[in-house]
């Protein structure tokens, strides 16, 4: 069984395109990779070597245990719904327990220099140069908007980093489906606050999904042939962020029509 290495991460990082300076949206799946020396804190450690003091590193660290629970994608019983939604503890920053975002998040998450963006449900966590300025004055809705952490990171002409992982997981898409207006919106809520005095808050936003985010890399790599890479077991995807959301405005504009 091969073990997967600090310096082996920071050779295979930087032969997928990954740069000196770069600003680096990630998202990645330890299973896949395999038996990792330090887990996740080994692939965070050697992303930071990559892109140095001047590069910026953004993972994903979405809060959905926060939305409502009776409008889960998983119907559950009403009465099951309602002692969940009094018992929901408040979006707490980077004290939130985020169950479903992975190792990786999680790594980022403990460094006490990570900066976590403002939003109850589709925080970021940063770590870098433009840590601060990434995570600030996350707009509640729509999440995924002008001026949230993702449309910065497009500002930053940063680079998709995916690990072992599908496009399904690229939250970044979200704000596609802001810009082409081909989702309805719905009323989401979400509990806020001290621990102390928790109350919940209902907002519009977009009922997003992820639905065709899949069919959305086949037919960006099919028109965009890439030069296969491995870190370890998985599949390691390196690819311009801006190029890749252009695609996608076009492809869901195009759906839309047919």
């Amino acid at each position: 069984m091969n073990v997967v290495t600090l310096s082996e991460c920071v050779t295979r990082f930087s032969e997928a395109g990954i740069a000196p300076g770069d600003t680096i949206v990630v998202h990645g799946s330890l299973k896949a990779v395999g038996w990792i020396s330090g887990g996740a804190n080994t692939i965070v450690d050697a992303l930071l070597q990559v892109i140095g003091p001047q590069g910026t590193l953004i993972v994903a660290a979405q809060a959905t245990e926060n939305l409502d629970p009776g409008l889960l994608d998983q119907p559950i019983d009403p009465r099951l719904a309602k002692v969940l939604r009094q018992a929901q503890p408040p979006f707490r920053g980077k004290a939130t327990h985020l169950p479903s975002m992975g190792a990786l998040t999680t790594a980022v998450q403990l460094d006490e220099r990570s900066k976590i963006s403002d939003h109850p449900t589709c925080a970021v966590l940063a770590l870098g140069k433009q840590s601060k300025w990434i995570t600030a004055d996350h707009i509640l809705s729509p999440a995924f908007g002008p001026g949230s952490p993702y449309v910065k990171a497009v500002e930053l002409k940063a680079k998709a980093v995916l690990i072992g992982v599908d496009y399904s997981v690229l939250s970044a898409l979200h704000t596609v489906q802001v810009q082409t207006k081909v989702l309805p919106w719905c009323i989401h809520s979400s509990v806020v606050g001290p621990l102390e005095a928790p109350h919940r808050i209902a907002y519009l936003d977009l009922a997003y999904t992820t639905t065709d985010f899949n069919l959305i890399g086949q037919a960006f790599e099919s028109a965009h042939p890439m030069t296969p890479r491995r870190l370890g077991n998985a599949v390691l995807r390196v690819l311009e962020l801006s190029e890749l959301l252009g695609f996608a405005k076009t492809w869901m504009e195009r759906k839309e029509t047919l």
